[in-house]
Protein backbone atom coordinates (compact mmCIF):
# COMPACT_ATOMS: atom_id res chain seq x y z
CA UNK A 1 0.00 0.00 0.00
CA UNK A 2 1.84 3.02 -1.30
CA UNK A 3 1.63 6.02 -3.59
CA UNK A 4 5.43 6.13 -3.86
CA UNK A 5 6.42 5.47 -7.47
CA UNK A 6 9.67 3.77 -6.50
CA UNK A 7 7.90 1.32 -4.24
CA UNK A 8 5.10 0.72 -6.75
CA UNK A 9 7.67 -0.13 -9.43
CA UNK A 10 9.40 -2.50 -7.03
CA UNK A 11 6.16 -4.24 -6.07
CA UNK A 12 5.29 -4.76 -9.73
CA UNK A 13 8.37 -6.94 -10.30
CA UNK A 14 8.24 -8.63 -6.89
CA UNK A 15 6.18 -11.69 -7.96
CA UNK A 16 8.56 -12.49 -10.83
CA UNK A 17 11.57 -11.97 -8.58
CA UNK A 18 10.08 -14.22 -5.91
CA UNK A 19 9.65 -16.98 -8.49
CA UNK A 20 13.24 -16.65 -9.72
CA UNK A 21 14.94 -17.96 -6.59
CA UNK A 22 17.91 -15.58 -6.87
CA UNK A 23 19.64 -14.06 -3.85
CA UNK A 24 17.97 -10.81 -2.80
CA UNK A 25 19.37 -7.93 -0.75
CA UNK A 26 16.95 -5.57 1.00
CA UNK A 27 18.28 -2.27 2.35
CA UNK A 28 16.62 0.40 4.44
CA UNK A 29 16.73 2.09 7.80
CA UNK A 30 15.58 0.34 10.97
CA UNK A 31 11.83 -0.12 10.98
CA UNK A 32 11.24 0.31 7.24
CA UNK A 33 9.86 -3.22 6.82
CA UNK A 34 12.81 -5.24 5.52
CA UNK A 35 11.77 -8.47 7.24
CA UNK A 36 8.17 -7.96 6.13
CA UNK A 37 9.31 -7.66 2.50
CA UNK A 38 11.51 -10.76 2.86
CA UNK A 39 8.53 -12.71 4.20
CA UNK A 40 6.43 -11.47 1.28
CA UNK A 41 9.07 -12.71 -1.19
CA UNK A 42 9.01 -16.09 0.57
CA UNK A 43 5.20 -16.22 0.48
CA UNK A 44 5.16 -15.49 -3.27
CA UNK A 45 7.86 -18.04 -4.09
CA UNK A 46 7.63 -21.76 -4.89
CA UNK A 47 9.16 -22.29 -1.41
CA UNK A 48 6.15 -20.80 0.37
CA UNK A 49 5.34 -24.17 1.97
CA UNK A 50 8.82 -24.40 3.50
CA UNK A 51 10.21 -22.68 6.59
CA UNK A 52 11.22 -19.02 6.83
CA UNK A 53 14.23 -18.69 9.15
CA UNK A 54 15.80 -15.41 10.28
CA UNK A 55 19.33 -15.11 11.68
CA UNK A 56 20.68 -11.83 13.06
CA UNK A 57 24.30 -11.25 12.03
CA UNK A 58 24.99 -8.47 14.56
CA UNK A 59 26.03 -8.80 18.16
CA UNK A 60 26.98 -12.50 18.34
CA UNK A 61 30.57 -13.77 18.69
CA UNK A 62 31.88 -15.27 15.45
CA UNK A 63 31.91 -18.91 16.58
CA UNK A 64 28.41 -18.77 18.06
CA UNK A 65 27.08 -17.23 14.87
CA UNK A 66 28.96 -19.80 12.76
CA UNK A 67 27.35 -22.63 14.73
CA UNK A 68 23.93 -21.03 14.36
CA UNK A 69 24.37 -20.77 10.59
CA UNK A 70 26.24 -23.94 9.67
CA UNK A 71 25.33 -26.23 12.56
CA UNK A 72 27.48 -28.99 14.03
CA UNK A 73 28.28 -32.45 12.72
CA UNK A 74 27.82 -35.45 15.03
CA UNK A 75 30.56 -35.18 17.64
CA UNK A 76 31.45 -31.73 16.34
CA UNK A 77 31.20 -30.18 19.81
CA UNK A 78 31.81 -33.12 22.12
CA UNK A 79 32.42 -36.79 21.24
CA UNK A 80 29.21 -38.78 21.15
CA UNK A 81 26.90 -35.79 20.79
CA UNK A 82 24.36 -35.92 17.93
CA UNK A 83 24.43 -33.56 14.99
CA UNK A 84 22.85 -30.13 15.50
CA UNK A 85 21.45 -28.65 12.28
CA UNK A 86 22.13 -24.97 11.69
CA UNK A 87 19.85 -22.39 10.14
CA UNK A 88 20.96 -23.35 6.62
CA UNK A 89 19.75 -26.92 7.19
CA UNK A 90 16.59 -25.90 9.05
CA UNK A 91 15.66 -23.58 6.18
CA UNK A 92 15.96 -26.35 3.55
CA UNK A 93 13.24 -26.03 0.90
CA UNK A 94 12.47 -22.62 2.41
CA UNK A 95 14.12 -19.23 2.83
CA UNK A 96 16.88 -17.96 5.14
CA UNK A 97 17.07 -14.24 5.95
CA UNK A 98 20.48 -12.95 7.06
CA UNK A 99 19.54 -9.80 8.96
CA UNK A 100 22.13 -6.99 9.14
CA UNK A 101 24.46 -8.96 6.90
CA UNK A 102 26.80 -5.94 6.73
CA UNK A 103 27.80 -6.66 10.35
CA UNK A 104 28.84 -10.25 9.62
CA UNK A 105 32.28 -10.96 11.20
CA UNK A 106 35.17 -10.99 8.71
CA UNK A 107 35.84 -14.72 9.08
CA UNK A 108 32.24 -15.60 8.30
CA UNK A 109 32.19 -13.28 5.30
CA UNK A 110 34.66 -15.62 3.60
CA UNK A 111 32.56 -18.67 4.50
CA UNK A 112 29.41 -17.01 3.16
CA UNK A 113 31.24 -16.14 -0.07
CA UNK A 114 32.34 -19.78 -0.43
CA UNK A 115 28.78 -20.92 0.25
CA UNK A 116 27.45 -18.73 -2.56
CA UNK A 117 30.26 -19.79 -4.90
CA UNK A 118 30.02 -23.54 -4.28
CA UNK A 119 26.36 -23.82 -3.23
CA UNK A 120 27.54 -26.07 -0.39
CA UNK A 121 28.80 -25.68 3.17
CA UNK A 122 30.57 -27.64 5.89
CA UNK A 123 29.01 -28.00 9.36
CA UNK A 124 31.35 -27.30 12.27
CA UNK A 125 33.41 -30.41 13.02
CA UNK A 126 32.26 -32.12 9.81
CA UNK A 127 34.19 -33.66 6.94
CA UNK A 128 31.40 -33.89 4.36
CA UNK A 129 29.84 -30.84 2.79
CA UNK A 130 26.09 -30.35 2.58
CA UNK A 131 24.29 -28.81 -0.41
CA UNK A 132 22.63 -25.42 -0.05
CA UNK A 133 18.90 -26.09 -0.26
CA UNK A 134 17.59 -22.80 1.11
CA UNK A 135 17.06 -19.53 -0.70
CA UNK A 136 19.23 -16.79 0.77
CA UNK A 137 17.79 -13.36 1.48
CA UNK A 138 19.82 -10.61 3.13
CA UNK A 139 18.96 -7.32 4.83
CA UNK A 140 21.08 -4.33 5.78
CA UNK A 141 20.30 -0.90 7.18
CA UNK A 142 23.17 0.53 5.09
CA UNK A 143 23.96 0.00 1.40
CA UNK A 144 26.67 -2.67 1.27
CA UNK A 145 28.84 -0.46 -0.92
CA UNK A 146 29.13 1.93 2.03
CA UNK A 147 30.05 -0.95 4.35
CA UNK A 148 32.73 -2.09 1.86
CA UNK A 149 34.41 1.31 1.87
CA UNK A 150 33.75 2.24 5.49
CA UNK A 151 34.09 -1.02 7.41
CA UNK A 152 36.08 -3.34 5.16
CA UNK A 153 33.24 -5.62 4.09
CA UNK A 154 34.38 -8.08 1.40
CA UNK A 155 33.86 -6.56 -2.02
CA UNK A 156 33.41 -9.94 -3.75
CA UNK A 157 30.71 -10.91 -1.24
CA UNK A 158 29.04 -7.55 -1.80
CA UNK A 159 28.81 -8.33 -5.53
CA UNK A 160 27.25 -11.73 -4.77
CA UNK A 161 24.62 -10.30 -2.44
CA UNK A 162 23.92 -7.26 -4.61
CA UNK A 163 22.76 -9.35 -7.55
CA UNK A 164 19.27 -8.00 -6.95
CA UNK A 165 18.73 -5.18 -4.44
CA UNK A 166 15.57 -3.48 -3.21
CA UNK A 167 15.80 -0.29 -1.16
CA UNK A 168 12.99 0.66 1.22
CA UNK A 169 12.91 4.45 1.69
CA UNK A 170 12.41 5.92 5.18
CA UNK A 171 8.94 7.07 6.14
CA UNK A 172 10.00 10.73 6.13
CA UNK A 173 10.47 10.37 2.35
CA UNK A 174 7.00 8.82 1.93
CA UNK A 175 4.85 11.62 3.30
CA UNK A 176 2.05 10.85 0.87
CA UNK A 177 1.74 7.32 2.27
CA UNK A 178 1.17 8.38 5.87
CA UNK A 179 -2.66 8.68 5.69
CA UNK A 180 -2.86 5.24 4.04
CA UNK A 181 -0.55 3.67 6.61
CA UNK A 182 -2.37 5.24 9.56
CA UNK A 183 -5.69 3.94 8.24
CA UNK A 184 -4.17 0.49 7.65
CA UNK A 185 -2.74 0.22 11.17
CA UNK A 186 -5.97 1.50 12.74
CA UNK A 187 -7.92 -1.14 10.81
CA UNK A 188 -5.60 -3.86 12.11
CA UNK A 189 -5.94 -2.55 15.65
CA UNK A 190 -9.73 -2.48 15.28
CA UNK A 191 -9.72 -6.12 14.18
CA UNK A 192 -7.56 -7.01 17.17
CA UNK A 193 -10.26 -5.42 19.34
CA UNK A 194 -12.84 -7.81 17.89
CA UNK A 195 -14.04 -5.36 15.28
CA UNK A 196 -14.42 -2.35 17.58
CA UNK A 197 -13.61 0.51 15.22
CA UNK A 198 -10.91 2.98 16.24
CA UNK A 199 -10.89 6.45 14.72
CA UNK A 200 -8.57 9.44 14.88
CA UNK A 201 -9.38 13.04 15.72
CA UNK A 202 -8.35 15.75 13.26
CA UNK A 203 -5.91 17.21 15.80
CA UNK A 204 -4.27 13.83 16.45
CA UNK A 205 -3.97 13.15 12.73
CA UNK A 206 -2.36 16.54 12.18
CA UNK A 207 0.30 15.77 14.79
CA UNK A 208 0.92 12.29 13.39
CA UNK A 209 1.29 13.65 9.86
CA UNK A 210 3.83 16.24 11.04
CA UNK A 211 6.12 13.85 12.91
CA UNK A 212 9.34 12.66 11.22
CA UNK A 213 9.40 9.00 12.50
CA UNK A 214 13.07 8.11 13.04
CA UNK A 215 11.83 4.56 13.78
CA UNK A 216 9.82 4.49 10.52
CA UNK A 217 6.89 2.07 10.09
CA UNK A 218 7.61 0.26 13.34
CA UNK A 219 7.49 3.49 15.32
CA UNK A 220 4.24 4.59 13.65
CA UNK A 221 2.64 1.24 14.47
CA UNK A 222 3.89 1.35 18.08
CA UNK A 223 2.59 4.90 18.59
CA UNK A 224 -0.88 3.96 17.32
CA UNK A 225 -0.92 0.70 19.29
CA UNK A 226 -0.02 2.48 22.53
CA UNK A 227 -2.61 5.19 21.84
CA UNK A 228 -5.29 2.56 21.22
CA UNK A 229 -4.41 0.85 24.50
CA UNK A 230 -4.96 3.99 26.58
CA UNK A 231 -7.96 5.20 24.56
CA UNK A 232 -11.23 4.30 26.29
CA UNK A 233 -13.32 5.81 23.53
CA UNK A 234 -13.50 4.97 19.85
CA UNK A 235 -11.52 8.03 18.75
CA UNK A 236 -7.83 8.61 19.49
CA UNK A 237 -7.24 12.21 20.52
CA UNK A 238 -4.21 14.33 21.31
CA UNK A 239 -4.24 13.26 24.95
CA UNK A 240 -3.81 9.61 23.90
CA UNK A 241 -0.62 10.25 21.93
CA UNK A 242 2.90 10.10 23.45
CA UNK A 243 3.97 13.40 24.99
CA UNK A 244 7.07 13.70 22.80
CA UNK A 245 4.80 14.23 19.78
CA UNK A 246 3.27 17.38 21.23
CA UNK A 247 3.91 20.49 19.16
CA UNK A 248 5.82 18.53 16.52
CA UNK A 249 5.75 20.62 13.36
CA UNK A 250 8.90 19.61 11.50
CA UNK A 251 7.92 18.47 7.97
CA UNK A 252 8.67 14.88 7.06
CA UNK A 253 10.63 15.91 4.01
CA UNK A 254 13.17 17.85 6.05
CA UNK A 255 16.68 16.47 6.17
CA UNK A 256 17.43 14.38 9.24
CA UNK A 257 20.52 16.50 9.69
CA UNK A 258 18.54 19.76 9.79
CA UNK A 259 19.20 22.13 12.71
CA UNK A 260 17.45 20.91 15.84
CA UNK A 261 17.11 17.32 14.62
CA UNK A 262 19.57 16.08 17.25
CA UNK A 263 17.64 17.76 20.05
CA UNK A 264 14.37 16.30 18.76
CA UNK A 265 15.93 12.82 18.72
CA UNK A 266 17.23 13.33 22.27
CA UNK A 267 13.78 14.37 23.48
CA UNK A 268 12.14 11.39 21.74
CA UNK A 269 14.62 8.95 23.33
CA UNK A 270 14.24 10.52 26.77
CA UNK A 271 10.44 10.40 26.51
CA UNK A 272 10.52 6.73 25.50
CA UNK A 273 12.85 5.86 28.39
CA UNK A 274 10.64 7.67 30.90
CA UNK A 275 7.50 6.10 29.47
CA UNK A 276 8.97 2.61 29.86
CA UNK A 277 10.57 3.11 33.27
CA UNK A 278 14.08 3.31 31.76
CA UNK A 279 13.86 -0.27 30.53
CA UNK A 280 16.03 0.00 27.45
CA UNK A 281 14.69 -3.09 25.69
CA UNK A 282 11.12 -1.75 25.75
CA UNK A 283 12.18 1.81 24.93
CA UNK A 284 14.24 0.61 21.95
CA UNK A 285 11.32 -1.43 20.65
CA UNK A 286 8.98 1.56 20.94
CA UNK A 287 11.48 3.71 19.04
CA UNK A 288 11.93 1.08 16.33
CA UNK A 289 15.61 0.40 16.96
CA UNK A 290 17.73 -2.29 18.61
CA UNK A 291 19.20 -1.91 22.11
CA UNK A 292 22.74 -1.39 20.82
CA UNK A 293 21.63 1.52 18.64
CA UNK A 294 19.65 3.02 21.53
CA UNK A 295 22.65 2.74 23.87
CA UNK A 296 24.90 4.39 21.29
CA UNK A 297 22.43 7.26 20.80
CA UNK A 298 22.03 7.68 24.58
CA UNK A 299 25.79 8.09 24.95
CA UNK A 300 25.93 10.52 22.03
CA UNK A 301 23.19 12.68 23.55
CA UNK A 302 24.70 12.50 27.05
CA UNK A 303 21.75 10.62 28.53
CA UNK A 304 22.34 8.60 31.72
CA UNK A 305 21.77 4.84 31.84
CA UNK A 306 19.27 5.27 34.69
CA UNK A 307 17.12 8.15 36.01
Amino acid sequence: MTRDRRLRSMLEVLPALAQSGCTLLITGETGTGKEHLARLVHALSPRQGGPFIKVGCAGLPQELLAGELFGYAAGGINPGEPARPGALRRASQGSLLLDEVGELPAGLQEELWLLLERQAYLPRGGVRGLPLQARLLAASKCPLEEVVHGQGFREDLCYHLNLMCFHLPPLRERRGDLPLLIEHFLTRLSLARKGRAIGLSDEAQEVLLAYHYPGNLRELHNILEQAAMVCRERVIGLDHLPSFLGGQTRPLTASPAAPGAGQEERQAILAALERHGWRRREAAQALGMDRTTLWRKMRRHGLPSSP
